[in-house]
C-alpha cells in the first residue's frame, strides 16, 4: 500500500513558522538529496498554531529533542519525543536538521526524511516525497506554489521569542513519519474529551486519542473526515444504567456520565466504500479488539469506562488482516451477586451487591451467619462453606441458604466461595474478609479459604464481587488466609557414655532409666513461637550450681568434662507466656520420676549429689496441663539462722552482758544439734545471717536470706525492759507494715509463720522449765522488719530478759542454754516434719 507524506513542510513547518535567516554560499539543485555532512543547523521555532498544522496534515512526526528543560507547555503530553496536538503547544523551540539558501531573496529549508527509522533522505521544504511498498528512496519532485516567509522580529509584544543560537549538531534532531496501518487517500481526524474538560487529539491519521494508564474517562468524542471525501461518522455511546444513545453526527458529549462502550458508522454517498474500524482501550481491561461499522466497542454493565480509543479508515478493496478480530464488546449480561450477614446484636444487616462491604469495622462484632445470592441468571449458581467455632467446616450452601448460626452467639473463622452452572467458567468469584486483629486479608478467589483458622478469631466483615474472567481489576493476594500452626519443641541430651542422643519431639523421654548414667547437658529447640517469645532454660551443674537462662537451641550444661546435671527449670517469655504452660518433669538418681512442674519452677534436685537420668517437657495451652500433685524437685532443707545484732551493734545490755553474745551462743548450739538430722531422708543444710562478731543491718539481713531462698527464717535475741518483767516471747509478722515485699502479707505465708512460731515457742518452754515458772509471755504479733521483708515462713524469740537479775544469772550458764537450744530444735523438726 503506496503511503505518502504530503505536503510535507509546507504545511507544517513553514507556512506558519518563523525562522532565522542564515546566508549560505552554497544552492543546492531542487531535486538534489543532500548528505548530512552538506547541512548546517538551525533553530525554528514552532508557533500555537502547530496543532492545526499537524491536524490538516494527518501524520505524526517524531522529533529528537536536545533541551528539553526548555520546552513550556499547558497540559504535557510528550512520550517517545512524539509531537501531536494533543498537547496545546506554546512557544516551544525545537532543534532541526536544516540549511537555508539565498536566491532572489527567498529562503529555502532542507529537511531529512525518515520513514519506520530509516532514512531517506535530505529534500527541500517546498517539495513532496513519495515511498512506494518497497520503500524505495526515489524522491518524486513536484513545485509548489511560493509562500511568504516573515522575517525575524524580536519587537515587544511579538509572540516569537528570540530564535536559539546555532547548535552544530547534525545528529540534533529528526524527523520521522509514523507506519500506520491501513493509509488510505483520506485523513480522518478525532478527539476526546477527557473528565477534566479538555480535549485530547489523536494527532494523526489512526494514532488513539485519549490516555493509557492514568485512569482518565472519555467524556466526549468528535470526529472529521476530510473534505475530499463525502462522508462523514455518526457516533452512539453506552452508559451502563441508561443505555444506548441516539446517533449523532460528529460530536457527542456526556459531562456527567461514564461512556463505556461506544458505536460508530459511515453515512455519506461513498460510505459504502469504505470500512470504519475502531477499538477502545477500557478500564481494567486494557485494549479490546477492532470493531467495524456499528459494531459496539468497550465494555458493557460492569461499571468500566473507555480511557481511549483509536480509529482508523480503509477503502473495502484493502484486506486488513491485523484488524479481522472477534472481541471488541465485552457483556456482563448475567450475574448480579446480593447477600448479607447477620452480625452480632444487630442481627441480619442489609442486602449489598457486587463488591460492598457487609459487617462492620472496629465495633469487635463477630458474623454469625450469612446468605448469598445470584440474580437475573439461572446459568450461574454460588455455593459457600464456612469454618463455624467449633473448627468444623460446614457443608457447601447453595444461593439463598443460610451458613451459619443465629441465636447462638458462635462466630464465622473462615469461608470459602465458589461459582457453579452453564456459564460459571466465563467469571471469578472474589472475596476477601476482615478478620479479628488482623483486619482486612487479602482477595481471593474460586472456593479458596479466607479467614482465620486455629486462632480462634472472628470474621467481622466481608466483600464479595464476581468478575468477567478478563477483567484483571481485582487481583488475587498472597494472604487471604492465616491459619495457626501450634508452636512444638523438641529437645535433646548429652548423656555419659552415649553422647548427644537423637532429638525427640515434645513429651518424649530423652535419656536413661535403669543405666546409672548422668545427663550432662541439654538443648531445646523452639518451633513456629510467635516472633517475640522464645523457650529459656537453665541447669543445676555439679560443682557449678545454677547457670545463666539459654534459649533456643543453646547448650545448657557442659560436654567432656563429666559433670552431672542435677537440676533444671524451663520458662516461656514474651506472648507464649501468656498462652502457654511448660511443663516438665525429671527422673533423677535413688529417686526415680519426680512428679510434674511446669514455668520455671525447679525440677530434678539440689545439694544432694544426685544425679538426673532422663526428661520429658511438654507444651500445654494455658491451663489444660495435668494437676502438680507429686514433689517435682528435691533439696536439703535449708534453715536460715539469724543471731541478733553483733559487731558494734550490742544489741540489750545488763551487768556487762551484751545481748549479741548471748544471740550467737545460743545460735552455735542450735546449729550443732540440727545440723545431721534429716526431714524425710533430706538433710538439713543451714544458713547463717553472721559466723562471728560481725555486724549486719536489717535490710542486709533479710536480703541475704530472701537470696539464698531457705525454707524457713528464723531470729534469735534476748529482750531486756525494766528490771522486773521475765519469760519468753515469739513473734511473727501482724502484717501492719508498709512494704515493697510482694509476700509480706501473702496468706500462706503467714499461716506457715503462725505455726512455726507456735511450735518453737511451745518446745523451748517446755525444755527451758520456763512454764513451771509461770515464765512463758506466748506467741504474739510484731511489726519487726525481718518478719516483715523475708519472702518464706519467719520466727523471731526473745529467750529471756537480761535485765531481770534472776533470769539474767541463768541466761549466762551453758547448760540452761543448751536446755534453749535443745527446746528450739525441737520446734523445728516439729514444724518441718
Amino acid at each position: 500500500m503506496e503511503k505518502k507524506i504530503r505536503q510535507f513542510i509546507r504545511l507544517v513547518f513553514l507556512s506558519l513558522f518563523f525562522i532565522s535567516y542564515i546566508n549560505m554560499d552554497q544552492v543546492y539543485a531542487q531535486e538534489e538529496v543532500l548528505t548530512n555532512e552538506q547541512v548546517e543547523t538551525t533553530s525554528v521555532l514552532y508557533d500555537e498554531n502547530w496543532k492545526d498544522n499537524i491536524n490538516e496534515i494527518g501524520y505524526t512526526y517524531k522529533v529528537e529533542i536536545v533541551s528539553p528543560e526548555q520546552h513550556v507547555f499547558s497540559e504535557p503530553h510528550l512520550e517517545s519525543n512524539e509531537i501531536s496536538y494533543q498537547t496545546e503547544w506554546k512557544e516551544v523551540a525545537f532543534q532541526v536538521k536544516a540549511t537555508f539558501k539565498v536566491d532572489d531573496g527567498a529562503i529555502d529549508e532542507w529537511l531529512n526524511i525518515y520513514l519506520n527509522d530509516e532514512e531517506i533522505g535530505w529534500i527541500k521544504a517546498t517539495e513532496t516525497i513519495t515511498v512506494e511498498e518497497e520503500e524505495s528512496a526515489n524522491l518524486l519532485v513536484e513545485d509548489e506554489e511560493s509562500f511568504e516567509v516573515s522575517e525575524n522580529k524580536n519587537t515587544e509584544g511579538d509572540s516569537i521569542s528570540k530564535t536559539n543560537e546555532v547548535i552544530a549538531d547534525t545528529n540534533s534532531l529528526a524527523i520521522v513519519q509514523e507506519e500506520k496501518i491501513a493509509v488510505t487517500d483520506s485523513v480522518l481526524d478525532y478527539a476526546v474529551q477527557t473528565d477534566d474538560g479538555g480535549w485530547v487529539y489523536n494527532g494523526v491519521h489512526g494514532d488513539f486519542a485519549g490516555t493509557v494508564g492514568k485512569s482518565k474517562q472519555i467524556k466526549g468524542l468528535k470526529t472529521e473526515i476530510d473534505d475530499s471525501l463525502n462522508l462523514a461518522i455518526e457516533i452512539s455511546t453506552y452508559t451502563d444504567g441508561i443505555g444506548w444513545s441516539e446517533w449523532g453526527h460528529s460530536e457527542i458529549t456526556n459531562e456527567n456520565l461514564k461512556i463505556s462502550a461506544v458505536r460508530l458508522r459511515l453515512i455519506g454517498e461513498e460510505s459504502e466504500e469504505y470500512n470504519l474500524f475502531y477499538r477502545v482501550h477500557s478500564q481494567s481491561y486494557g485494549w479490546l479488539d477492532w470493531a467495524n461499522n456499528e459494531q459496539p466497542a468497550g465494555v458493557k454493565d460492569y461499571d468500566k469506562h473507555i480511557e481511549a480509543i483509536d480509529i482508523d479508515l480503509a477503502h473495502k478493496d484493502e484486506v486488513v488482516e491485523e484488524m479481522q478480530t472477534t472481541e471488541p464488546f465485552i457483556v456482563n449480561e448475567y450475574p448480579k451477586l446480593t447477600y448479607q450477614s447477620h452480625v452480632q446484636k444487630y442481627g441480619w444487616m442489609d442486602i449489598v451487591q457486587n463488591g460492598t462491604l457487609s459487617g462492620t469495622i472496629n465495633e469487635s462484632k463477630r458474623i454469625e451467619a450469612i446468605q448469598l445470592d445470584i440474580m437475573n441468571t439461572d446459568k450461574v449458581n454460588v455455593q459457600y462453606s464456612i469454618l463455624s467455632e467449633n473448627n468444623q467446616w460446614s457443608d457447601w450452601h447453595n444461593e439463598g441458604e443460610i451458613a451459619g448460626s443465629i441465636g447462638q452467639s458462635k462466630k464465622i473463622q473462615a469461608i470459602k466461595i465458589r461459582l457453579s452452572g452453564e456459564d460459571s467458567g466465563e467469571f471469578d468469584v472474589y472475596y476477601r474478609v476482615h478478620a479479628q486483629k488482623f483486619g482486612w486479608l487479602d482477595w481471593t478467589k474460586n472456593g479458596e479459604t479466607a479467614g482465620t483458622e486455629g486462632f480462634d478469631y472472628r470474621l467481622e466483615a466481608i466483600e464479595v464481587s464476581i468478575k468477567n474472567k478478563k477483567d484483571n481489576s481485582l487481583i488475587k493476594g498472597d494472604n487471604p488466609f492465616k491459619k495457626y500452626v501450634a508452636p512444638s519443641i523438641t529437645y535433646k541430651t548429652h548423656i555419659q557414655k552415649l553422647g548427644w542422643l537423637e532429638q525427640v519431639e515434645e513429651g518424649m523421654m530423652s535419656g536413661t532409666t535403669g543405666q546409672e548414667k548422668r545427663m550432662e547437658a541439654i538443648e531445646i529447640f523452639q518451633e513456629n513461637f510467635p516472633a517475640n517469645s522464645s523457650i529459656e532454660y537453665t541447669a543445676h551443674i555439679e560443682k557449678v550450681g545454677w547457670t545463666d537462662y539459654y534459649s533456643n537451641g543453646s547448650t545448657a550444661g557442659t560436654v567432656g568434662l563429666a559433670r552431672r546435671l542435677e537440676g533444671i527449670q524451663v520458662r516461656l517469655t514474651g506472648e507464649m507466656s501468656q498462652k502457654y504452660d511448660v511443663y516438665y518433669r525429671t527422673h533423677i538418681e535413688s529417686y526415680g520420676w519426680l512428679g510434674w512442674t511446669k514455668n520455671g519452677m525447679k525440677s530434678g534436685s539440689e545439694g544432694l549429689a544426685k544425679r538426673i537420668e532422663a526428661i520429658e517437657v511438654k507444651l500445654f495451652k494455658k491451663g489444660t496441663g495435668p494437676e502438680l500433685d507429686k514433689k517435682s524437685f528435691e533439696r536439703p532443707v535449708i534453715v536460715y539462722i539469724d543471731s541478733g545484732h553483733g559487731g558494734n551493734d550490742s544489741g540489750a545490755t545488763s551487768a556487762g552482758i551484751y545481748e549479741k553474745n548471748l544471740n550467737f551462743s545460743v545460735t552455735q548450739k542450735v546449729v550443732r544439734m540440727l545440723k545431721d538430722k534429716k526431714i524425710n531422708n533430706r538433710p538439713i543444710t543451714i544458713q547463717q545471717t553472721r559466723l562471728g562478731d560481725q555486724t549486719y543491718s536489717l535490710k542486709e539481713r533479710s536480703l541475704k536470706a530472701n537470696t539464698l531462698k531457705p525454707d524457713i527464717f528464723l531470729s534469735i535475741h534476748h529482750n531486756a525492759f525494766n528490771g522486773t518483767v521475765k519469760g519468753i516471747e515469739t513473734y511473727y509478722y501482724n502484717q501492719s507494715g508498709t512494704t515493697n515485699n510482694p509476700l509480706a502479707n501473702d496468706f500462706n505465708r503467714i499461716l506457715e509463720s503462725s505455726k512455726l512460731a507456735n511450735a518453737i515457742h511451745a518446745n523451748v518452754v517446755e525444755s527451758s522449765g520456763a512454764k513451771a515458772r509461770e515464765e512463758d509471755r506466748g506467741v504474739r504479733q510484731a511489726n519487726f522488719h525481718v518478719l516483715r521483708e523475708t519472702l518464706m515462713p519467719s520466727a523471731l524469740i526473745e529467750f529471756g530478759y537480761i535485765d531481770n537479775p534472776t533470769e539474767r544469772a541463768r541466761l549466762v550458764q551453758n547448760s540452761y542454754q543448751e536446755k534453749l537450744a535443745r527446746g528450739y530444735v525441737n520446734g523445728i523438726l516439729e514444724y518441718l516434719y
